[in-house]
């Protein structure tokens, strides 16, 4: 468990539009990115290549593998996938699609990984009207990429004042949202059960945050959509609140 004085620590300002995509990302590619760009956030003005060791990064995520293929296929899992922003039309009405990276290489013999990031994504990380904090320490504790991705989501709709937050999701968004094929929970009570209520359980367990989903029904009692309701924990608010001044 963390505590609410180490929580301070490694906190990225995430944008909205980072925050509501498609997340079909494995869970140790999310934390990879989280950790990449935190890395290059100080840098993010005056530069277009970071640099991280893989050294760094495998620690940055707990990653006790030692197969560098396996650490390999995660970095070209981030240039590989494709993301739709802003699906919840939170900040701008906007539409537009990137790669988590544009490009990403390790030179011969070196322990140095060199990675960019497309000048809309740069866009969109360096000046963030609307973000949510992201607490990289907290964000290690999840085992499942949906518990990570709906905590996000309960972030960013978090108003820290008066440590308060709600989002309605319908079905339909909500399985994009989490990057769900047409194969995966087809039944909506499996999607409930199986991950939702999980990522409830987990994100109350093992983060700084309260979370409860309410389910809403329509024509015979089908689940048609959700509610999250969220606050942070009494014990990590101070340090919160603070977290949020300039």
């Amino acid at each position: 468990k963390i505590s609410s004085s180490e929580s301070k620590n490694e906190v990225l300002n995430l944008h909205s539009g980072a925050i509501q995509v498609e997340n079909k990302l494995s869970l140790k590619a999310r934390l990879c990115w989280f950790s990449m760009v935190f890395k290059a956030m100080p840098d993010m003005n005056n530069q277009d290549i970071f640099t991280i060791t893989i050294g760094d990064l495998k620690k940055s995520i707990d990653y006790k593998n030692t197969n560098n293929k396996d650490f390999k296929n995660i970095l070209e899992e981030l240039r590989d996938t494709k993301i739709e922003w802003n699906i919840f039309e939170k900040n701008e009405p906007s539409w537009g699609w990137d790669h988590l990276l544009s490009g990403c290489r390790v030179r011969l013999n070196s322990n140095v990984i060199e990675y960019s990031f497309s000048p809309f994504l740069k866009e969109k990380l360096v000046n963030p009207e609307m973000y949510a904090k992201i607490n990289l320490l907290i964000s290690k504790n999840f085992k499942s990429k949906h518990s990570l991705a709906i905590y996000c989501l309960a972030l960013d709709y978090l108003f820290i004042k008066e440590n308060y937050g709600e989002k309605n999701i319908s079905l339909e968004d909500m399985r994009k949202f989490l990057g769900l094929e047409d194969s995966e929970y087809i039944k909506p009570s499996d999607l409930n059960f199986w991950v939702i209520q999980k990522a409830v359980l987990d994100i109350n367990q093992d983060s700084d945050m309260n979370l409860s989903v309410e389910i809403k029904r329509g024509e015979r009692n089908k689940i048609i959509a959700f509610k999250l309701k969220m606050s942070i924990k009494d014990e990590y608010l101070e340090s919160y609140k603070k977290q949020k001044l300039p």
